[in-house]
C-alpha cells in the first residue's frame, strides 16, 4: 500500500479486496464509479480494443476528482480465475485508460503500469481527472495445457463404480 493518507475504494471486490483503490496525500473527493459495458456508447468506446482481439479482464470503471489531490496513485487488483475463463495470462495484461475528450469520443491508451503477480494488482500513477479505466488481455494460446492419451492395455472387470485393469 503507498504510503499516503487518503484511499478511495471502489465497491466491487476481488477475492474479499476492493478491485480499484486510489491512493492520494491530499484530502479531496475522488470518486470512482463501476461503468456498464451495456450502456449505449460504452461498446464503441471499447471498439478500437476489441477489434484488435483484446478482452475486458476487469470491471470497467470511470474515476472523477480534482487535480488538487494529484499526485495519487492507483490499484486495480484482477481475478486469477477470471482470466483463466477468459484465456488470457497473467502476463499479458495491460491496464487501459479512456480520457475524456470535448472534441469526440474517448480513445484508449496504455497507462504505464507495474505488476505484483503475488498479490494479483496492476498499479499505476493517476495521470489526471477524468478517465476512465479498465484492465486489458488478449487471449493466449499457451493458455490450455496440451491434450494426452493414456492408453492401458490388458484385462478389465467392472466392479461397483470402478474398472479394475490388469495388465499381466
Amino acid at each position: 500500500t503507498p504510503a499516503s493518507r487518503f484511499e478511495t475504494l471502489s465497491t466491487q471486490m476481488v477475492e474479499g479486496l476492493p478491485e480499484l483503490e486510489i491512493f492520494s496525500g491530499a484530502l479531496g473527493g475522488i470518486f470512482i464509479s463501476q461503468v456498464s459495458t451495456q450502456t449505449p456508447g460504452v461498446q464503441d468506446v471499447l471498439a478500437p480494443l476489441t477489434s484488435q482481439g483484446f478482452l475486458l479482464a476487469s470491471n470497467l470503471f470511470t474515476v472523477r476528482g480534482s487535480s488538487a489531490v494529484l499526485p495519487a496513485q492507483l490499484q486495480f487488483r484482477y481475478s486469477t480465475a477470471a482470466l483463466a475463463d477468459l484465456g488470457i495470462l497473467e502476463t499479458d495484461l495491460s491496464l487501459y485508460q479512456f480520457i475524456e475528450s470535448p472534441s469526440g469520443p474517448p480513445t484508449p491508451a496504455v497507462l504505464p503500469a507495474s505488476q505484483d503477480l503475488e498479490r494479483h494488482i496492476l498499479s499505476a500513477s493517476v495521470p489526471q481527472f477524468t478517465f476512465s479505466v479498465g484492465i486489458f488481455g488478449r487471449k493466449s494460446a499457451d493458455v490450455l495445457a496440451p491434450q494426452t492419451t493414456l492408453l492401458v492395455e490388458g484385462l478389465a472387470v467392472s466392479g461397483a463404480n470402478a474398472v479394475i485393469v490388469s495388465t499381466d
